[in-house]
């Protein structure tokens, strides 16, 4: 075969279909560009990285760290609770008074919490409930708890409580119907995921307790970040509702990865426009 001529079967044919031949051979080339254009906008995002690959295992293994600090917090408060309802004095106390009870906390049973944690004591009598003794007298009130229930508690100041019932038998074998209940309020230490979280997301909150709890403060764009949900899934003994971690991860992509990639796709638009009307045109 003469190398100077690929197309003996043309050389002596006449010049329209050799100038038909040529011009398809040209169009064909919109369509080898336009895969070429659409190759060039997913290599893009290949070779620049889209992310960090790592950033969905490390968030849900901080799901699972949330879920097991629930469950140490609303152990502790439970063993606090009924080591308090199950105290001879204070169930003798149930059935006296505010100052008697305050008494009893102050000279028999010591108590001695860490900061955060709140105890009350209820005197309940039927539809009648009264609080006998808050420690310290100067936290936050915590609301009644029926029987040992458990639940989680979102102040609204950027923290999470586990609450941890007991009930008190009145000591008194004349008893008046006065019922006693102990309520534990031990907040969830959230501060190690709190700085694990805030080194990978922008953007991370627990939800499902009443407003989304904020983990790590919005101190980013979300435009281009990527959310991920995990479930948070404390022991089911409590009960509790169905909690999830969001967390917005911040793209690793460089700033020019999403304008060359769209500058791509649209070029390989543009060439199969061209094919599509050179097959017309033919």
């Amino acid at each position: 075969m003469d190398l100077r001529n690929p197309f003996p079967e043309d050389e002596h044919t006449d010049l329209t279909p050799r100038i038909v031949l040529a011009r398809r051979r040209a169009n064909l080339m919109w369509l080898v560009g336009a895969a070429g254009a659409l190759i060039a906008a997913a290599g893009i995002g290949l070779f620049a990285g889209d992310g960090d690959k790592t950033a969905p295992a490390t968030v849900e293994i901080e799901a699972q760290r949330i879920a097991a600090a629930i469950d140490l917090s609303a152990k502790t408060a439970h063993v606090q609770a009924d080591g308090v309802a199950m105290t001879p004095m204070v169930r003798a106390g149930i059935e006296t008074d505010a100052a008697t009870m305050v008494d009893i906390a102050r000279n028999e049973i010591h108590l001695a919490f860490r900061p955060g944690e709140v105890l009350e004591v209820f005197q309940i009598r039927g539809k009648t409930i009264a609080t006998l003794l808050r420690w310290p007298n100067n936290a936050t009130p915590v609301r009644p708890i029926r029987g040992r229930a458990t639940r989680l508690e979102n102040s609204g100041k950027n923290s999470l409580d586990v609450v941890a019932g007991s009930p008190i038998e009145a000591q008194s074998e004349r008893s008046t119907g006065t019922e006693g209940e102990v309520a534990m309020s031990i907040p969830v230490d959230l501060a190690q995921t709190r700085q694990r979280l805030s080194e990978l997301a922008i953007d991370a909150s627990l939800v499902g307790v009443g407003q989304p709890l904020a983990l790590v403060a919005n101190n980013g764009d979300r435009d281009d970040a990527t959310v991920l949900r995990f479930p948070v899934q404390p022991s089911p003994d409590w009960k509790l509702p169905a909690l999830t971690l969001e967390a917005a991860i911040a793209s690793k992509r460089p700033q020019w990865v999403t304008p060359a990639r769209y500058t791509c796709i649209a070029l390989c638009g543009l060439l199969i426009v061209l094919f599509l009307r050179g097959l017309r045109t033919h």
